[in-house]
């Protein structure tokens, strides 16, 4: 797919009447509490008006990626029926709203899942609820409640939306986020023609497990489930906590429900007793080896999180099997690593593993794990498999790389320079860097 056209000139976006004149604070440490609060009110209709221009602007990018996409469609045979050119249709348009979110990812250094998410919302309010949009635009709503309205409205039939959008927005104004939530909810009850039940079901569709880094060594492992089913589990994880209390055990049953639910899940423990003998998970943890030897206190990097305690990592990397150790000596350098022909060996691997830490792709936080590894020159033009032509790729960056116009241009020792379909630069350094290569 071509890249989208640059325009040559900008055109600017005029401010609506009702946030016209200037707003300059020169001292607002000379303001009174009855100013500073006029101010405060000042910049946060700003804000939402620059929201609603933010909104359009993502829009109109969208539409750039599609009008490409229509002008070079993918090539469709003779024969090719009514369903199946539909088909190959909204796979180009897929394709191009998922390039459109990766560039605003870029642009705006967030997630691209989040991108995705602000460029539907954008989508949405510009073709759908441009009631909301000026709302938001004449700074009457901010932007967590105009993302309430949508996404509540998309739950009901089309024909319910706009009564529905108008009552809400009668409201809203005068309303914090939280209790447009409330309403609306409440308001979408009266006008579902589906039962909660039925909604219930297809709302299952979104289970999930995720896992996000906390502070100090901790991380919170969460599930998205139905709600019989993570009640049932939580009362089954009560269940075996209890179990193991009793006058000698120190820990607490929220500690314990928390210790049986890891060692089920790590195959420590059963909870009929015994061992599990299925293959153990594999974590990697990186050290120094005077830290593993005991003789200093370095921190430790455990892939995936970052900084580990010196003892924690000593105990992980006595269990055998379950992770994997791997030791740098002073100054970083990663010890006896080799390398094979096309495909690098176990050690590379797991010095690429470290080195990379994600996907190297701008902005991208896929595992290195569940990633693949990349020439970056190909093998079959020629490239190399060694440390300074190989990085991780997950498989739709991989697939960006290859049949895209996102061009990788260099990788220079693990740091990549990537240029994006319209024209942008950006490089991307691994976050587990060492200091020199290792020593093949």
């Amino acid at each position: 797919m071509e890249a989208p056209k640059q325009p040559s000139t900008t055109r600017e976006i005029p401010v609506p009447a009702g946030l016209s004149g200037a707003l300059q604070l020169f001292s607002p440490e000379l303001l009174d509490g009855p100013g500073l609060v006029d101010a405060l009110g000042k910049i946060e209709s700003l804000i939402n008006w620059a929201h609603a221009g933010q909104a359009r602007i993502l829009h109109l990018l969208e539409q750039n990626f599609l009008d490409a996409a229509a002008g070079e469609s993918l090539p469709q045979p003779a024969a090719t029926n009514g369903s199946a050119k539909a088909a190959l249709r909204r796979l180009d348009e897929d394709l191009a709203t998922s390039l459109a979110a990766t560039e605003a990812a870029c642009a705006l250094r967030i997630p691209e899942r989040t991108a995705l998410g602000k460029l539907r919302t954008a989508r949405l309010l510009s073709e759908d609820f441009p009631a909301t949009l000026l709302a938001l635009r004449n700074g009457q709503l901010n932007y967590r409640q105009a993302e309430t309205i949508v996404d509540e409205a998309l739950l009901l039939p089309p024909e319910a939306r706009a009564g529905f959008e108008e009552h809400l927005l009668a409201g809203a104004p005068t309303q914090t986020t939280s209790e447009l939530a409330r309403s609306s909810r409440r308001e979408r009850e009266k006008h579902h023609p589906e039962t909660i039940q039925q909604r219930t079901r297809k709302a299952a569709a979104d289970r999930r497990v995720s896992l996000t880094p906390d502070l100090d060594g901790m991380c919170w492992f969460s599930a998205y489930l139905p709600a019989d089913t993570a009640a049932a589990a939580y009362n089954r994880l009560t269940t075996l906590a209890r179990a193991v209390q009793g006058p000698d055990e120190p820990r607490t049953l929220t500690q314990l429900r928390a210790d049986v639910l890891a060692d089920l899940l790590t195959k420590t423990a059963l909870p009929t007793g015994g061992s599990d003998p299925s293959a153990p998970a594999d974590v990697l943890v990186t050290m120094d080896v005077q830290t593993l030897l005991g003789v200093a206190d370095h921190p430790a990097e455990l892939e995936g999180y970052g900084p580990l305690s010196p003892e924690t990592a000593r105990e992980l990397a006595a269990l055998s099997g379950s992770f994997l150790p791997l030791l740098t000596a002073e100054g970083r350098n990663v010890l006896a690593l080799g390398r094979k022909a096309r495909l690098p060996s176990t050690t590379l691997r797991r010095w690429l593993r470290y080195r990379d830490v994600t996907c190297r792709f701008p902005g991208c936080g896929r595992s290195a794990a569940n990633s693949d590894i990349d020439h970056s020159v190909p093998w079959s033009r020629g490239g190399r498999t060694d440390h300074g032509n190989l990085a991780h790729l997950c498989r739709k960056h991989h697939l960006y790389k290859s049949e895209t116009c996102w061009n990788l241009l260099e990788n220079d020792a693990g740091i990549l320079t990537w240029k994006s379909p319209t024209g942008r630069h950006y490089t991307t350094a691994p976050p587990g860097q060492l200091a020199e290569p290792p020593p093949f």
